[in-house]
């Protein structure tokens, strides 16, 4: 009698669980079933990333450290990237934030035309071999180049487990504004429902004379931004660096009432609340504010994302705040921090053109940057073979019905 009890008891458990995956697994096909599968679209600066191991005797001669993140200075140029090239162990890949980003959304959305980017690059070897890299990684670029400024690049140096970067941006910087008249970036622009911009980009030069709808304060971060209100796409926004905060104020202050998504690491947001003059530095407090700040589209709250290292990231909405743990990643497993909230974001981009919730997108993008910083610089696994749990979909579902949906 007491075995048949604990053999029914068994197969109800086993039966009411297999109930709950397939109601589970019905309710995501009919969800995405419905949603429109959109394209993501990110503008930035196209780098070739120049990797090798090197001491520190070579930091010291040219004046850096370990974990230094800098523009190239006239003493850099060109010798260290000569240097970088001639080593023995030097490889080539494709880098700059937005194109990271891209990169990780395409590597977890698999199918080709899922992905799109827009830079510019020189007319040299070093473009052509940019060229490659990108369309080896299944992203549909569009690249304008020019003759007058020589590709990208940036010197990535591995000493240990640190690595010191140094970028000269070059044509990358040099993207007009009149460009976004050309219709293989037209194209780009049309067929792109999320757009991404990594803050870089809006480090730009060009002439004073190039306008475009002829209006002077129409950079083309704004441009893309007026885009995206005019025609309903999701505009998303990486803060990037600290620097980029205070040295482009005036822009962030343009862009804010546009932006949708809003991500950045915790120093990124206190420089931000410094630049607009908050006097703010706990960051709850910041992500409220950044939310609550005027929104052209206010049928579109505002989400404001902060990730905070090994700390628990944090997802703010105008209604509430949620933490997620970070995932423990063993620091013998660990090649490299770089590259980490790139791909994060690109990882948070892919599922939200899946058609995703918040707490989907998250699992994902912390995944997407863990399997990052197990790569050298910012690479992938030859294989995505992640996928959501329907499990965790469940708790999280229940989560979110009990305490509200973010």
């Amino acid at each position: 009698m007491v075995e048949d009890y604990y053999h029914s008891i068994f197969f109800l458990v086993i039966g009411l669980l297999s109930i709950g995956i397939i109601v589970s697994l019905i309710y995501n096909v009919i969800r995405f079933s419905h949603k429109k599968r959109l394209r993501v679209c990110g503008f930035g600066h196209p780098l070739l990333d120049i990797t090798t191991h090197v001491d520190s005797e070579f930091l010291d001669r040219y004046g850096l450290k370990p974990a230094d993140t800098m523009l190239a200075m006239d003493h850099h140029k060109p010798a260290l990237y000569h240097e970088l090239i001639d080593r023995e162990d030097v490889q080539y890949g494709p880098g700059g934030a937005t194109l990271n980003s891209v990169r990780a959304c395409q590597w977890l959305l698999r199918a080709n035309g899922r992905t799109g980017y827009v830079g510019c690059i020189g007319d040299d070897e070093f473009g052509e071999l940019l060229k490659r890299e990108v369309e080896k990684s299944k992203v549909e670029a569009a690249l304008e180049t020019i003759d007058d400024a020589p590709t990208g690049t940036c010197g990535c140096m591995i000493l240990g487990k640190e690595r010191c970067l140094v970028a000269n941006l070059g044509a990358s910087q040099r993207f007009s504004p009149s460009w976004f008249m050309k219709n293989n970036i037209r194209e780009q622009l049309d067929k792109a429902d999320i757009y991404f911009i990594a803050g870089f980009f809006l480090n730009l030069v060009y002439p004073s004379t190039d306008v475009i709808d002829n209006d002077p304060k129409l950079f083309p971060a704004f441009y893309i931004a007026k885009q995206a209100a005019k025609y309903n796409k999701i505009f998303c926004m990486n803060l990037s660096a600290p620097y980029l905060c205070t040295a482009f104020k005036d822009k962030w202050e343009v862009l804010m009432p546009y932006i949708d998504y809003l991500f950045g690491s915790e120093v990124d947001y206190i420089a931000l609340s410094e630049a607009f003059g908050w006097k703010v530095k706990e960051i709850h407090e910041i992500l409220e504010r950044c939310v609550q700040l005027p929104k052209l589209n206010p049928n579109r709250p505002r989400i404001a994302v902060v990730t905070r290292g090994a700390l628990p990231t944090v997802v703010r909405s105008p209604k509430r705040s949620r933490e997620y743990p970070t995932p423990f990643v063993h620091l013998t497993h660990i090649q490299d921090l770089n590259g980490a909230g790139d791909a994060f974001v690109g990882g948070f981009l892919a599922v939200l053109a899946s058609g995703g919730n918040i707490n989907e997108c998250m699992k994902t993008a912390q995944y997407t940057a863990s399997q990052v910083i197990r790569q050298p610089g910012c690479t992938f696994p030859s294989k995505c073979r992640y996928s959501y749990s329907l499990f965790q979909f469940i708790i999280d579902s229940w989560r979110d019905y009990v305490n509200g949906k973010l």
